[in-house]
């Protein structure tokens, strides 16, 4: 008996440390908003509690699912840690810090209707600038199979889009849609952080 109750506090000790684990990934990539951050640090820990409080019952039922619960969130958490991973490589980051974290937001043009999600643009041509075009192509090709133009620089984006030419483009959100010359025109339909180097 004593070395079940060893393994159900292993279990939570394990929680504990891949929760920890995956805020400090999510915090250090700049996923969410500090709203969703402190909505989802708020959400584990109120979890937690619950599972020690499962675990510290005197029912036997109980604290079985609390158990249950515990490992499923363990294998959840482990998997969404090395996704996390893999795609932003934040691990080896926190020691070598090699890369920055950039939000690109794909720009469509208002009056066009017809491109309100991603998917929708499949087979269709997106603007790329030159600067970080392979990142932005590899996170784009997950989703979807487009054609690329490259352009150098933002007015040429804007006229490619008014044009015709292309039906979407994307850019860093360090630049404001503000600092679009044509932003009442435009609109956001997805964004993204990517890796870049640093």
């Amino acid at each position: 008996m004593t070395k079940k109750y060893i393994l159900g506090a292993l279990n939570i000790c394990i929680l504990i440390a891949l929760i920890i684990f995956t805020i400090i990934g999510i915090l250090s990539i700049g996923l969410f908003t500090k709203l969703n951050n402190i909505m989802l640090i708020s959400a584990l820990s109120v979890l937690v509690i619950i599972l020690l409080s499962l675990y510290f019952s005197k029912k036997y039922k109980k604290y079985n699912v609390g158990v249950f619960i515990t490992l499923l969130l363990n294998i959840i958490l482990t998997f969404n840690i090395i996704s996390l991973n893999r795609e932003y490589g934040f691990i080896e980051n926190l020691v070598h810090k090699n890369y920055n974290y950039v939000t690109y937001n794909l720009y469509v043009k208002k009056s066009n209707t017809t491109y309100n999600t991603i998917y929708k643009l499949e087979n269709k041509k997106i603007g790329l600038l030159n600067d970080n075009e392979d990142n932005i192509q590899s996170q784009i090709n997950k989703k979807i199979k487009v054609e690329y133009k490259i352009y150098y620089s933002i007015d040429e984006l804007q006229e490619g889009i008014q044009n015709g030419e292309i039906q979407a483009f994307v850019i860093d959100s360090n630049i404001k849609k503000e600092d679009l010359k044509i932003n009442n025109k435009l609109r956001i339909i997805y964004s993204n952080k990517i890796k870049t180097i640093a």
